[in-house]
This record gives C-alpha cells, sequence and structure tokens, in this order.
C-alpha cells in the first residue's frame, strides 16, 4: 500500500513539472527578446588580453561573434595545410601555432589549391588571381599600415602587392563595404549560409565578423547580400564605424577557436589564418 501510494505521488510530481515545462514553452505573453541595439560599453566585450577583445551578439535575429584586434600588438600569419588527407583542424592549429585567434581564411580548390594571393610572415604562398570574383585584399605593411584594396566591374587593383611592401595580405571576394561604409553589393543571391568577414573599424582595429550555422542553431545563415546589409546598418557596426570589409571563406569551411572556445568548422580548410603577440 505504501509503495503504491508513493508510486502516485511520484507520477502527479512528473506530471505537474511535465505540464509546467509545457506552459513555460507554450506561453505567448512571456516578452520577446529585445534587439540589441545599445551603446557599444554595453555590448559585452571579453578581453582575452590587452589589444583584443570579443563579443557574442544577437544582431538582425542572428548571432554573430565579433572580434577586434588592434595590430600595433597582434601579428596576422597564415597556416596552410597542403595535403586535405592529413589537414589540421583549426584547434589543432590553433594550439600548435600558440596563437590567441585562429579562423578560416580565403577560398580554396577541390584539390588544396589557395585561389588567390597569400602572403604570410613577408613570404608570398599564392599569387595574386585575376578572377573577378576575387576583387578584394586586406594588406597589412612592414610598418604596421593596413590598406584595403579592391575593384568594381572587371577592374584591377591599384598597386602591385608584395612582399616587398607587405607583412601579410589575403586576396578574396567580394569586397562588401568600401572605405566610406557603403555596401559594394547591389543584387542579393537569397543564397543563405555561414559568413566570415574581416575588416576595419574607425580606430584601424582589425574586426573580425562570423555568423555561424550549426546543427544546434541551422537558422542561422543570412545571404551575402543581407551580410553586407547587416555589417552597414545594425547599431554595434555603426558604433565600431566598421568599414572596409572583405568577405572570406564562408560555409561550411567556417570557422575559428579563441579564448579556449571551439568554433569546428564542418570540412577541412587549406588556409587558416593565426593571430598572435607581435
Amino acid at each position: 500500500m505504501n509503495r503504491a501510494r508513493t508510486f502516485t505521488s511520484l507520477l502527479i510530481i512528473l506530471l505537474t513539472v511535465a505540464s509546467c515545462g509545457l506552459i513555460a514553452q507554450t506561453d505567448t505573453t512571456a516578452p520577446a527578446p529585445a534587439e540589441i541595439d545599445t551603446p557599444i560599453a554595453k555590448w559585452g566585450w571579453k578581453q582575452i588580453e590587452e589589444g583584443i577583445s570579443y563579443t557574442i551578439t544577437h544582431t538582425e535575429k542572428k548571432d554573430v561573434l565579433i572580434v577586434k584586434i588592434d595590430p600595433d600588438l597582434y601579428k596576422f600569419s597564415i597556416y596552410e595545410n597542403r595535403n586535405p588527407v592529413n589537414a589540421k583542424t583549426i584547434e589543432q592549429i590553433h594550439k600548435s601555432t600558440g596563437a590567441l585567434l585562429s579562423f578560416n581564411g580565403g577560398f580554396f580548390t577541390e584539390d588544396f589549391i589557395p585561389t588567390g594571393l597569400l602572403i604570410s610572415e613577408g613570404k608570398e604562398l599564392r599569387s595574386l588571381s585575376k578572377a573577378d570574383l576575387l576583387n578584394g585584399v586586406l594588406a597589412i605593411k612592414h610598418d604596421g599600415t593596413i590598406n584595403f584594396f579592391y575593384y568594381v566591374n572587371n577592374g584591377k587593383f591599384p598597386i602591385s602587392i608584395t612582399p616587398e611592401n607587405y607583412v601579410f595580405a589575403i586576396q578574396n571576394g567580394p569586397a562588401l563595404i568600401n572605405e566610406k561604409g557603403e555596401n559594394l553589393l547591389t543584387t542579393d543571391t537569397e543564397k543563405l549560409s555561414s559568413r566570415t568577414a574581416i575588416g576595419l573599424d574607425k580606430d584601424n582595429n582589425i574586426i573580425l565578423i562570423i555568423l555561424k550555422q550549426s546543427l544546434f542553431n541551422p537558422d542561422n545563415a543570412i545571404s551575402l547580400y543581407q551580410f553586407s546589409e547587416m555589417i552597414r546598418t545594425a547599431g554595434i557596426f555603426k558604433e565600431l564605424g566598421v568599414h572596409s570589409v572583405l568577405n572570406l571563406d564562408g560555409g561550411s569551411s567556417t570557422g575559428l577557436m579563441l579564448d579556449e572556445k571551439y568554433f569546428p568548422e564542418m570540412e577541412k580548410v587549406q588556409n587558416v589564418i593565426t593571430v598572435k603577440s607581435a
């Protein structure tokens, strides 16, 4: 008899908990989360070390990770996976190089050959491409000066970009935002995917922007035009004064590691950008 009462009591408790959970999930009277549009001091930046910090925001109904790096304190390098069979993950590259930040770089072919210019630590790893899609280059001079080059309408780069002048450079495309903060894209393919971009802010920090889709967050995808528009108009990017933005390889290549957090790529990546103390 006591066992029956105990079982009945437990059943009532379980049903009560379950019903409460169901109510909590279906309650439409609960206030919806507010869109984030607050001053930069309230964006929740976390500093990894002096001159490098990040935040994860909910912007335009998407989860976006933004990293801010002072180029005077940190150096950018490129790690290449030469063979797809034994290619290292971004996590493995991050840990083996002692980087503070590592993320996917530029496009590459099925044969694991990078498609655009790559300069790392003053050495040219891949020469400049004339492909119209690859119409942007972010480059860092030996004195730390950062340049963003791009062309439109089947043009060409205004100057030669060589290791003699630049210690780091990556070519990819399309160029998304110009130096005035204007969207360089005019059409929307409406193809949704993960996105990665790199640019500058008003204080000349390098800004990394990643919007990553995952099995647990499949709706966290956006078209390239919408991504560019978000960077142009959303509150946090306007506060930062983001400009000169270059699209990097996205989709299943999107991945990064920083602050012991690993957001894994979904396929092997040929070239990975690492950020270490200068």
